[in-house]
C-alpha cells in the first residue's frame, strides 16, 4: 500500500489500516501451506503410505519360508489393553496346498525354497474379546500388504505399489525388516498391536495355515 495514501488518513485510523493490510498479505501464505500439506496427505493415502525405491529385477529368493510374529500392545504395561495380544503365522507355498512339506515343489527338506513363490499362507489370531479392525505388514515403515484376520493368503495382486513381488516380501521378512501393525478394539477401546516378523523355529505348525 502507498505511503502517500496512509499519510492522507487520520492518525487514529492509520495504525488500524496497517495491521489490516499486514494480516491480509499473510493469509495466502498460510493457505498455500495448508493446501500443500493436504495434497501430500491425499497422495500418501492413495499409495498406502508406501515410499519404496524403484523395483530391481527379481533374482529369486533363497531363505526361510516360514515366519511368525507375536502381536502385543505397544503402550506402557499399566495402560488399558496391555494384555491384549495375538499371533501372525506365515508360510510361502508354490501352489498354496503343501505348506513346507518335503515334496516335489522345490523344497530342499530344510525349510528353504529356491523357486519363485506363488502365494504366502497367513493365519492371524487374536485373544478372545479383541475385535479385528485391519492389519498390514510394513517394510522399513512402508506399507507392503494388508492382511485379513484368521486364515488367508497373500499373492502378488495383494501387494501395495513398490512392494515389487513376493520374493521382495520374503527377503524383507527374513532380513528382519518387516513388522506387523494390527488395529483392534477391546471393550470398545481402539488399540494398536505390533510385532516384528522373524523366521519361525523348527516347531512351526504348518497345519495351522491350511484351510
Amino acid at each position: 500500500m502507498s505511503d502517500k495514501f496512509l499519510e492522507q488518513l487520520d492518525p487514529t485510523r492509520r495504525s488500524f489500516i496497517k495491521k489490516l493490510v499486514a494480516a491480509g498479505a499473510a493469509a495466502p501464505v498460510v493457505a498455500t501451506f495448508s493446501i500443500d500439506a493436504l495434497s501430500q496427505a491425499i497422495n500418501s493415502s492413495r499409495t498406502g503410505g508406501s515410499s519404496f525405491s524403484a523395483c530391481q529385477p527379481d533374482l529369486g529368493y533363497v531363505g526361510p519360508t516360514a515366519f511368525a510374529a507375536h502381536l502385543a500392545y505397544a503402550g506402557p504395561p499399566q495402560d488399558f489393553g496391555a494384555r491384549v495380544n495375538g499371533e501372525l503365522r506365515l508360510a510361502a507355498d508354490d501352489d498354496g496346498g503343501h505348506g513346507n512339506d518335503d515334496d516335489a515343489h522345490g523344497n530342499d527338506g530344510g525349510g528353504h525354497r529356491r523357486a519363485r513363490k506363488q502365494r504366502i499362507q497367513t493365519n492371524l489370531q487374536l485373544v478372545d474379546g479383541a475385535v479385528f479392525g485391519n492389519a498390514q505388514i510394513l517394510i522399513n515403515g512402508n506399507t507392503a500388504v494388508s492382511l485379513n484376520s484368521g486364515k488367508s493368503y497373500i499373492d502378488a495382486s495383494s501387494l501395495f505399489p513398490g512392494a515389487c513381488d513376493l520374493d521382495f516380501l520374503l527377503n524383507a521378512m527374513a532380513a528382519g525388516q518387516a513388522t506387523v501393525l494390527v488395529a483392534v478394539s477391546y471393550l470398545g477401546n481402539a488399540l494398536n498391536l505390533t510385532g516384528g516378523i522373524t523366521p519361525a523355529g523348527p516347531g512351526f505348525d504348518f497345519a495351522s495355515l491350511k484351510a
